[in-house]
């Protein structure tokens, strides 16, 4: 039996696209530290960073060879000629972990949040602050709007983490979104043991395992 002290092992429970594990296959990962707070809405911890980065997606996410944009949360994109608009089209049936379809609203709220008071952003707010807005044109397609054509608008934009609105919304103490996670993501947290460790579990329901891109 494996004792930890004050590291946190990070147990994934991971799916190959192209190979097939042993069943029940598991990776151990030392993570490096306790994560300030799990909730990864504004965080700068970058523990807690890297456990969202297994939950939480993005519209767009860089080739590894290339380092192009491919396709994520975004099934396509466009941009207008003078670079101040910045269009996506979404993938239709994803769901969040709980079984809630992903939406043109959770995109805007993703974005909102920054400047919301009620949640604690301001570290990240200055990120965002070249786009003035973002606009729902249906629910499979959004707009962001710029202020002006800072050459990182459209990065900021991509790559923006998408959260559920319905989720954090929700009138909850902060200590629960301390200890509950819900994205769209390859993996679900199973377990946060404080101290000790954290388990993602794989999520079967993946749209990545059945998207041909």
């Amino acid at each position: 039996m494996f004792k930890f002290s004050t590291l946190i092992l990070l147990c994934v429970l991971i799916v190959s696209c192209n190979q097939r594990p042993r069943k029940n296959t598991a990776f151990y990962i030392n993570v490096g530290g306790e994560p300030s707070r799990l909730n990864p809405v504004g965080t700068t911890d970058a523990v807690a960073s890297s456990i969202a980065g297994y939950v939480y997606e993005s519209l767009l996410v860089r080739d590894i060879d290339t380092y192009e944009y491919k396709t994520a949360l975004a099934e396509s994109w466009s941009v207008s000629e003078d670079k101040m608009k910045f269009t996506f089209k979404l993938k239709k049936g994803i769901k969040f972990h709980d079984g809630v379809e992903f939406t043109a609203k959770d995109v805007k709220f993703s974005f909102d949040i920054y400047f919301m008071d009620k949640f604690n952003t301001i570290a990240l707010r200055s990120y965002f602050e070249g786009i003035k807005e973002v606009r729902i044109i249906n629910d499979y397609e959004v707009e962001f709007i710029a202020k002006d054509q800072f050459w990182q608008n459209f990065d900021r934009a991509a790559g923006l983490k998408i959260f559920p609105k319905h989720f954090y919304e929700r009138d909850e103490k902060k200590s629960f979104f301390n200890k509950h996670l819900n994205g769209t993501g390859p993996y679900k947290l199973a377990l946060y043991a404080r101290g000790s460790r954290i388990v993602l579990d794989q999520n079967k329901e993946w749209w990545g395992r059945k998207d041909p891109v």
